[in-house]
């Protein structure tokens, strides 16, 4: 039996060598189990010469929590230890949300081929069926039922020598835990020589916002971004996490303008790594600790 297998959509354009660079991104790390290509417009460009600009990135990825069953390569091995799509969803999605969450749960990582380019066109078979949004309510309940719902995180990074190691790879783990975590960095010459130092792993839902400025003006910057978060009537945070405590009681102060439940977390308070460690299974333990202490309610 083949090594691999594709599942494909009928709305996919496939341009040169898609293939043959998603096989070679899983055979670099055993851990990955899926993978998806670049998928997006090209612009202006053909699909080919798109594509070739793409390929400039062989080799680098972007790791993400699931996996889009439009263009998903599968290793065999993950097959067989996990089994088929779940057919209980249908039209509608999250079959793949599902697949990728029951991979990642056996130890795999999904990744996205920053060189691989399958063009697609979104939803075509939903806009046939002209209740697109009916059925994705309805198999996303099936997930959440299944899995739980994820969280949204904001957590504020103030630069200290002895903790930014911790927070930065808590924030990374919570991702990793199918969390989206928004991590505000205090932005400065030593932050920014550290995070290349750590090669932290690009991951999808991650997203490191730089707030220059001295520790008063990173505070206020912090303040203003959950304040005009709640103006614009964006999705709210279910938590903001902190670990400066002048910080925490200065949100404290604030609370009543953004309404978000707020945790003071000190790197006793979980299971942690120590600095030059680099055992994933901890970092997992220590961001599983915190989503657990939330969802039980007790954030103030």
């Amino acid at each position: 039996a083949s090594p691999y297998v594709c599942l494909m959509n009928n709305d996919t354009v496939a341009t040169a060598g898609w293939l043959g660079k998603m096989v070679a991104l899983a055979e670099s790390d055993k851990r990955i189990g899926l993978v998806n290509p670049k998928s997006e417009s090209p612009g202006s460009l053909s699909l080919e010469e798109y594509s070739c600009v793409l390929s400039r990135n062989k080799g680098e990825f972007l790791e993400t929590n699931q996996c889009m069953g439009f263009c998903m390569l599968i290793k065999r091995e993950v097959l067989e230890r996990i089994g088929y799509l779940d057919e209980i969803y249908g039209i509608g999605g999250f079959d793949d949300t599902d697949y990728s969450k029951r991979a990642n749960a056996a130890g795999y990582k999904c990744v996205c081929a920053k060189d691989a380019y399958v063009y697609h066109e979104w939803h075509t078979s939903f806009k046939k069926t002209g209740n697109r949004e009916m059925l994705v309510r309805r198999n996303e309940k099936i997930f959440f039922d299944k899995w739980g719902k994820y969280l949204r995180v904001g957590y504020p990074i103030s630069y200290k020598k002895d903790t930014f190691y911790i927070d930065i790879n808590t924030s990374l783990a919570l991702a990793r835990e199918w969390n989206w975590v928004h991590a505000w960095l205090n932005m400065s010459a030593p932050l920014k020589s550290e995070l290349r130092s750590l090669k932290l792993a690009e991951h999808q839902s991650l997203r490191l916002l730089n707030l220059p400025g001295n520790t008063t003006l990173f505070y206020f910057g912090v303040l203003s971004k959950l304040i005009g978060r709640r103006l614009k009537g964006k999705k709210v945070f279910d938590v903001i996490l902190v670990s400066d405590k002048a910080l925490f009681r200065f949100l404290s102060t604030f609370k009543r303008l953004f309404s978000i439940p707020l945790v003071y977390i000190d790197k006793n308070k979980f299971h942690y790594c120590k600095e030059g460690e680099n055992d994933k299974d901890i970092w997992r333990e220590r961001a599983r600790g915190i989503a657990e202490f939330v969802k039980k309610g007790k954030a103030t």
